[in-house]
């Protein structure tokens, strides 16, 4: 079964609960076909690691396929402990420094890396150009360089993003 079947069959699944059931919502986790029956454990495991994170990303009802989910299928794997580690290495003084002097920096470092573009940022965070420049400059104070680091921007972004994923 692929993943394209696996998302039809979800779909029309999903109609015939709306027909069946008028109001309710369903969501539907779709995790891997397994050949061995004994290896169901598996796939229902990846189901419902998929129905999370589709009511995670997007809210109640979704259809989400657990090989489609791209990179948030590696890291719903990884243990809490790790995750959380993880995070505290990468942003734990950047939260520390919001949480003492009532800063939004981590909100300001996650709107800039989304599109790396400081134009963009300053428009979305409603602040002047020179503004969010000062911001990444202290920033960058605060946990050092990253703005011309690619791998350590990805770092950034990845706990950005983990500190959002439900734990498993």
């Amino acid at each position: 079964l692929s993943a394209s079947d696996a998302r039809e069959a979800g779909m029309a699944l999903q109609v015939e609960a709306a027909r069946r059931l008028p109001g309710v919502v369903v969501g539907v986790g779709i995790g891997r076909a397994s050949p061995d029956p004994l290896a169901l454990h598996a796939s229902y495991s990846e189901a419902r690691r998929a129905l999370t994170i589709g009511r995670w990303g997007h809210g109640p009802g979704r259809l989400t396929v657990f090989e489609e989910l791209g990179i948030d299928r590696l890291m719903v794997g990884v243990a809490g402990a790790e995750i959380a580690a993880f995070c505290d290495t990468v942003l734990g003084r950047l939260e520390a420094h919001d949480a003492a002097r009532a800063t939004n920096l981590v909100a300001t470092l996650e709107t800039f890396l989304a599109s790396r573009n400081a134009a963009l940022a300053a428009r979305q965070l409603y602040l002047h150009y020179n503004t969010l420049k000062n911001r990444l400059a202290k920033i960058e104070e605060i946990i050092g360089p990253y703005l011309d680091d690619p791998e350590r921007c990805l770092s950034l972004a990845l706990a950005l993003r983990l500190r959002r994923l439900p734990m498993l």
